[in-house]
């Protein structure tokens, strides 16, 4: 792609990426008028997150039947800023806005750059995002350590790869879908394949175990 194509009248500044950054600007305005209570399960989250800022544990305090990274999250806002409406119901929206910028640089660099904001656009503004993304639920977050392990992926970083797929399967089990697609091409190189396991297995399989260990029967 020339530069003509890929730059506005100034110097340096690339009018896709300008482009991008509108869009985005345009969803998080949108979301962020939405912002307001709702009877949900958000609000169970908020909650459990609040008890492990006081001390508590998921699976022994109290019943939660997802991984616990989504909890921990909770608990970092409350302990750092108390209850803090604003910020909490934030989580769902961020996560989304990072996912829509590994989406734009993954498309862009093994499609084009047009295709990129196409695909920002179809992802920010479908039906189902925009009404998952009004609630912090963990399946934001998960989607976007899922994207930026995909994005590691195509980068050929096998490492970063394995790591961000094991956080992600820390959020949500549903993460773990792409595991035997990049177990599958692992299996091409050795060393592709080092890298990949052992990121994913320190990450999902250490946490998991630690859990284990503490808690046995409870957390399964």
């Amino acid at each position: 792609m020339s530069y003509q194509e890929t730059r506005v009248g100034v110097p340096g500044i690339d009018r896709y990426i300008v482009a991008f950054v509108l869009v985005l600007f345009f969803f998080l305005f949108l979301k962020v008028q939405g912002f307001g209570y709702v009877v949900g399960v958000e609000n169970s989250y908020f909650y459990m997150g609040k008890l492990v800022s006081e001390g508590a544990m998921p699976y022994v305090d109290f019943f939660y039947s997802q991984p616990p990274l989504m909890v921990f999250i909770f608990a970092l806002i409350f302990k750092g800023f108390g209850f803090n409406f604003f910020l909490l119901k934030s989580v769902s929206v961020i996560a989304t806005g990072v996912s829509s910028i590994f989406i734009f640089q993954l498309v862009r660099n093994n499609i084009g750059s047009r295709e990129a904001l196409l695909s920002v656009v179809l992802f920010l503004f479908s039906y189902d995002l925009l009404e998952a993304s009004s609630h912090p639920t963990g399946i934001n977050v998960a989607l976007m350590f899922m994207l930026v392990s995909t994005y590691f992926f195509f980068s050929g970083r096998y490492m970063c790869c394995g790591f961000f797929l094991g956080v992600a399967g820390l959020c949500n089990l549903y993460s773990l879908v792409l595991f035997p697609i990049f177990f599958i091409h692992s299996l091409e190189d050795k060393k592709i394949f080092k890298f990949f396991v052992v990121s994913f297995v320190l990450v999902f399989g250490g946490v998991n175990l630690v859990f284990l260990y503490l808690y046995g029967d409870v957390f399964i």
